[in-house]
């Protein structure tokens, strides 16, 4: 893991304990040491620091990507925080099968294989069934965009009060657009029908009769935030 990746995973952890909302923090991996040892071992590997975590009634379960596009921060690229809820499943909620409110990604103690495979499998769920979701965008602006599952809003930070302003109520996808968001470089490696579904984007041979203009920064919070 890239060092800003293991910090942004640090401190997300860390905040996520200061809330008193959770049991107990464990470790993803039965890897032992600090939050030093972690992140001097980050310069030599990469891979998203995602946690998962569990409410104290244990009847939700969250899950975060720390900093997302962190590969882009060298170039001043808008990185952020990506989130979503799901109600757990029943009989999933039973702290003695060890679904006990874990972090994944670090903390005190370590888990059992059965405890990480259930708080991993907690959260693999179809998306229909998030009870809540969002992003937070960290750029010129820091902006926090999540819904409760009625309704898109936007928040932006303000500085000078330290809280986040509602700026943007009711976001809303157009039915039309004129932007598309994807990684060309991975194009050999799709089905005919996507190739030619983008080849109609891209010519005008489509519904509306308009070129699409393409936007990809490789950070997905960037992507969605621009495109919508």
């Amino acid at each position: 893991m890239k060092r800003l990746d293991q910090l942004s995973t640090i401190v997300l952890r860390n905040a996520l304990r200061f809330t008193g909302k959770l049991h107990s923090v464990k470790k993803a991996k039965d890897d032992e040491g600090s939050d030093k040892d972690a992140v001097d071992a980050g310069e030599k590997e990469h891979q998203p620091g995602v946690l998962i975590a569990s409410a104290l009634d244990s009847k939700y379960v969250a899950y975060f990507d720390p900093l997302d596009g962190s590969g882009n921060a060298d170039a001043a690229i808008c990185t952020g925080t990506v989130f979503g809820i799901f109600e757990t499943e029943d009989g999933e909620s039973d702290e003695s099968e060890g679904i006990d409110n874990v972090v994944l990604g670090g903390g005190d103690g370590h888990g059992s294989e059965k405890t990480k495979d259930s708080m991993i499998n907690s959260v693999l769920q179809p998306g229909k069934k998030l009870v809540a979701a969002g992003y937070c965008l960290y750029s010129s602006a820091t902006i926090l965009v999540f819904t409760l599952g009625d309704g898109t809003h936007g928040f932006t930070l303000d500085p000078q009060i330290n809280e986040f302003v509602l700026t943007h109520p009711n976001i809303k996808i157009p039915p039309r657009g004129n932007v598309y968001s994807c990684n060309e470089a991975n194009s050999e490696g799709w089905s005919q029908e996507v190739l030619e579904y983008l080849h109609a984007l891209k010519s005008g041979d489509n519904e509306t009769g308009e070129r699409y203009a393409l936007r990809y920064v490789g950070s997905m919070v960037g992507d969605i935030h621009r495109t919508t």
